[in-house]
């Protein structure tokens, strides 16, 4: 009798977790007052284009903004999401990091090595100089390349 009721409790505070979770990420969206600007790019390594990775914009200081994240694809092009998928990024300034690991220690091979297709420190928000300032004025969409150099 015991496990059942741990069971039901369980299950009830999946339950309210995951309808809490929603309530949060509906009422978090975007705001009339700060909407989202699309941006997107190319990231390239000294000209050539980065075949995989993910950037982030992380906000600098003080703003409370969300970090948005792009995927960086075979063409070296991302586009930028905060909340869903290529929707944009908040108004402000922020850190670039561009992560191009691949590969890595798995569970078969946990001596497997990464291996960085850029330099690692613009993986590192304590080495990466790349930054990017969202304008507020949100006039069209902002276009920004990053050419890595090694």
């Amino acid at each position: 009798m015991r496990f059942l009721t741990l069971l039901q409790l369980r299950t009830t505070l999946a339950s309210v977790f995951a309808i809490l979770t929603i309530a949060v990420t509906i009422c978090g969206c975007e705001s009339a007052e700060n909407p989202l600007t699309a941006v997107h790019g190319k990231v390239t390594l000294d000209g050539q284009p980065i075949t995989n990775g993910q950037i982030t914009f992380h906000p600098i200081g003080g703003d409370s903004n969300r970090p948005a994240i792009g995927r960086i694809n075979q063409n070296g092009e991302y586009v930028m999401s905060t909340y869903a998928a290529g929707d944009g990024v908040l108004s402000g300034e922020y850190l670039v990091l561009i992560d191009t690991s691949t590969d890595g220690p798995t569970i078969e091979d946990p001596k497997r090595r990464e291996k960085w297709l850029a330099p690692k420190h613009y993986a590192d928000a304590n080495t990466s100089k790349l930054r990017i300032s969202i304008p507020s004025d949100r006039q069209g969409e902002v276009t920004q390349d990053f050419d890595l150099k090694k």
